[in-house]
């Protein structure tokens, strides 16, 4: 399964050739050797050929990239499942008003992040208020999948939200976020922290629902390290990426309905970023 916390040498290929079409095997080699030091020329060469001989990769002057044909068919089923898990009969089922919180564990950002933003579509579905404010130490959406997080603004968009989002940090790859922003589907604040640093880390907030992801002091350290270590495009590769989102650690997500909460989450933001009072 591509992203996976240990992904085999063809899966890797795969998301090298995502990031890198028309790279020479030997390129590949040198790129997938950042996971898997083991890994030899010939052997690179022998998952090539099996992904080539399954349509999934096509190899033109002893260069590879993902065939298209394969590309336009995840593409389409990828379509096929945003479009059903975005239905009402199958969004999950939100607490109420005075029930607890509901808790999930996760064990990689790359497996939170998309039940994180399946969650935030639910919270929209079912408020009537059109404002979305959330708070993030780091922004992590775009290295999980730029694709999948375009979409997710965009059905934000659809939905007529107001969406607000302030990240405390301001490093080179919290800003590369801002690429995914330009088609104005959302305001972002960066370089703003909202709470105080021993508070709040990951926060969303939408109508009366509060939805957080609780990161352990470890984890956190790690994030910070990993930010500190990216300075331009020279020092990021997709193997560094991808042992950040899948590097193990556990991750709590928690949602609840608490309209005290969530009157408080937002006065915070009003009285920094200076937004508009909710009405």
């Amino acid at each position: 399964m591509l992203l996976s916390r240990c992904p085999k040498v063809e899966e890797l290929l795969v998301l090298l050739l995502a990031e890198h079409p028309g790279s020479t095997a030997k390129e590949l080699h040198h790129l997938a050797q950042h996971r898997f030091d083991a890994v030899s020329l010939p052997a690179v060469y022998q998952e090539l050929k099996k992904l080539e001989q399954h349509g999934v990769v096509m190899r033109h002057q002893r260069r590879y990239s993902l065939g298209l044909h394969w590309v336009l068919e995840l593409a389409a089923f990828s379509d096929r499942l945003y479009d059903r898990y975005t239905e009402p009969d199958v969004l999950e089922q939100l607490p109420q008003e005075g029930e607890p919180p509901k808790k999930w564990k996760f064990h990689s950002i790359s497996a939170v992040v998309p039940f994180w933003t399946h969650l935030v579509l639910c919270m929209a579905q079912q408020s009537s208020e059109r404002v979305c404010y959330e708070y993030v130490d780091h922004v992590w959406f775009h290295l999980v999948s730029s694709a999948v997080e375009s979409k997710f603004l965009h059905a934000m968009q659809n939905l007529n939200l107001t969406h607000y989002l302030a990240v405390g940090s301001d490093s080179y790859l919290d800003r590369l976020y801002q690429n995914e922003v330009a088609t104005g589907a959302l305001e972002l604040f960066l370089g703003r922290r909202i709470f105080p640093a021993e508070k709040e880390h990951y926060l969303t907030c939408l109508g009366t629902f509060v939805l957080r992801i609780s990161v352990r002091k470890p984890f956190l350290e790690r994030i910070e390290q990993f930010y500190s270590s990216v300075q331009s495009a020279k020092s990021l590769h997709a193997g560094k990426v991808t042992d950040f989102i899948t590097e193990r650690t556990t991750l709590t997500l928690s949602i609840e309905n608490n309209p005290r909460l969530a009157k408080k989450i937002k006065n915070g933001f009003v009285q920094i970023l200076g937004l508009p009072r909710p009405l």
